[in-house]
């Protein structure tokens, strides 16, 4: 906890600074009023009134700033959603009582780089109001911001600021120590109620920011700071801005860290790798958050430099994958194709051995017909309403049973192809309307789903049933494929081609996550992707709208599943293992219903 100090001793000590540091030689220094807590443009009586108007003070050449008039609130120094300096940024706070233009001022870093500040013209910073600086100006380039100055000329990674009026030293901060609790895709936030001059010298007074901004990082940049917990972390109950509380174990591995964050919530940079071993990681949640589990990195290069089309547990007969996953593709060179680790062995693919293997349409790991999947490992058709498709069982990734799933995206009985309609009573699997989502997403809404598939005689699908669909019984990445294509479903990127050649933005054909502007995203009528389907026939499974499955691990009792029109990281977070992590989205649902 950051040391209390008045307002009026602060004042105190901020004015015997500002006469040390006056910078115009000959003139008096500002006069303090201890009655007002304020200083007035000139030394003189004590009966004159400072000047109330709202026009900025240059605050060049003569200065009249003072030390804290303007404070440090936030800096994010490590952007997740876009790389390097593009989505760096800083907040300043105007603590004092003059609107600003700053011209003249300097922001130094701990190696001597320097930017000169200066407001646009008639523009003016004004008391309680945060002053947004960002090094990347386009919002679509910098993880989705709006800055009100571009900085090109200090280094963040020094970790150390200081704002400079002339000789006056209006505030520092040094965030060089390993106390500072700075995390990957967060920035460092100021608790609102420390925003002084002594109380943003304190780490225990910042915390990593928890809400998410433009494209998914998590701050505030332009806007008032969110409370830090920090004193109520540890209590063993998540408040508000806790991420979860285990009541500080000891253990930053377990789900919850003693910081009352996540242990995972990117797994690119929370989680381990290891190149060419063809094993990723995600992130999942657990009784106390959310923990690091290994999965297979269908992009990865394994020794033999193809990729990995299912992790393999040999290539050529020569092992490279320890604990080698059941149902991964191998080679046991007998010269049959499709073969299958089983149990740590390469084995010739089987029918009824529980894992789809290649020339297989299912495999349920029984012979009994009437189940969704016949003994010959083919689909059964008929057994499933026109309006939904038969999901077979995969026992290798926990579907045990068969199960009858929307063909589309759920939508309201009065969806039309421009408009998801009002009528929420019931839901219903139809193609070429606007599908039923809501944003943002809560505990409530996803009861309504579960209302709404109860009306129609389903219910909402379960996370194995949705992966298994998406994923073909876990062969795939995508419900396409193993490849990323973003002409495939409705993601951020479909339309990249069209904006850019409307913007005039060359290229555009060959980028990820590209043109980041909700002129070129949109929510599409179902099943308008045509390939945006599989061998079973659901469409839309990524893409679109993210889709809702209720979930007994996920500490908000709900899973986000499939991608959306307008998430970025597409190539990510269209996979079908993906579940997201934060609620203010455009959430769909579709549902299930059992033999």
């Amino acid at each position: 906890m950051g040391m209390w100090v008045s307002e009026s001793l602060l004042g105190l000590v901020a004015a015997v600074l500002l006469i040390l540091f006056s910078a115009c030689a000959g003139d008096s220094p500002p006069h303090y009023d201890p009655e007002g807590g304020a200083y007035d443009g000139d030394a003189g009586s004590a009966d004159e009134e400072k000047d109330g108007d709202d026009e900025p003070s240059d605050n060049g050449g003569c200065i009249d700033a003072y030390p804290g008039q303007v404070l440090i609130t936030e800096i994010m120094r490590l952007p997740a959603t876009v790389t390097g300096k593009s989505g760096q940024y800083l907040e300043l706070y105007n603590a004092g009582f003059d609107a600003l233009a700053m011209n003249g001022w300097l922001l130094r870093d701990g190696q001597g780089g320097q930017d000169e500040l200066a407001l646009p013209a008639g523009e003016s910073f004004g008391p309680g109001a945060h002053l947004l600086l960002a090094f990347e100006p386009d919002a679509k380039l910098n993880g989705g911001m709006e800055p009100d100055l571009v900085l090109s000329g200090i280094d963040l990674d020094t970790r150390l600021l200081i704002l400079v009026a002339g000789e006056v030293e209006i505030d520092r901060v040094d965030f060089s120590a390993e106390e500072w609790p700075e995390l990957p895709g967060a920035s460092l936030n100021l608790d609102p109620s420390q925003y002084d001059l002594m109380g943003n010298d304190l780490p225990e007074n910042w915390c990593a920011a928890t809400e998410h901004y433009g494209d998914g990082d998590l701050g505030t940049p332009g806007l008032g700071n969110t409370i830090c917990v920090s004193q109520l972390c540890g209590d063993g109950e998540a408040q508000e801005q806790e991420q979860c509380d285990d009541g500080q174990n000891g253990d930053d591995q377990d789900g919850c860290r003693d910081d009352c964050r996540y242990t995972c919530v990117d797994a690119k940079l929370d989680c381990g790798d290891v190149a060419g071993d063809c094993h990723g990681f995600e992130c999942e949640p657990n009784d106390l958050g959310q923990v690091c589990v290994q999965v297979m990195d269908l992009g990865d290069l394994p020794p033999s430099q193809a990729a990995c089309r299912q992790g393999g547990c040999d290539i050529n007969g020569v092992p490279y994958q320890r604990n080698a996953v059941d149902g991964t593709a191998c080679d046991n060179q007998t010269g049959l194709t499709g073969d299958i680790c089983l149990g740590g062995l390469c084995l010739d693919p089987s029918c009824g051995d529980g894992i789809r293997a290649e020339g297989e349409e299912c495999d349920d790991g029984n012979d009994v017909i009437g189940d969704g999947c016949t003994p010959d490992c083919v689909i059964e058709l008929g057994i499933c309403p026109l309006d939904m498709v038969v999901v077979p069982a995969a026992p290798a990734i926990g579907l045990m049973k068969s199960v009858c799933m929307d063909r589309y995206e759920a939508s309201r009985i009065d969806a039309t192809e421009s408009n998801m309609g009002v009528e929420s009573i019931k839901a219903v699997s139809l193609p070429g309307v606007i599908p039923w989502y809501v944003n943002p997403v809560d505990s409530g809404q996803v009861a309504h789903m579960q209302s709404a598939c109860s009306a129609a005689g389903k219910r909402l699908c379960r996370p194995e049933e949705f992966y298994s669909a998406c994923s073909q019984a876990g062969t795939h990445s995508y419900v396409f494929g193993d490849i990323f294509d973003r002409e495939k479903c409705n993601c951020v990127d479909t339309f990249c081609d069209d904006y850019c050649a409307a913007q005039g933005i060359d290229p555009c054909s060959n980028a990820d996550n590209c043109g980041y502007t909700y002129q070129c995203f949109h929510v599409v009528p179902t099943g308008s992707f045509a390939s945006c389907t599989n061998s079973y026939g659901a469409y839309d499974l990524n893409g679109n709208v993210w889709e809702i499955v209720p979930s007994t691990t996920d500490p908000r009792g709900f899973e986000v599943r499939g991608g959306a029109f307008n998430c970025a990281g597409a190539s990510a977070r269209l996979m079908c293992s993906y579940n997201a992590g934060w609620t203010s989205l455009y959430a769909g649902f579709r549902c299930c219903r059992d033999f």
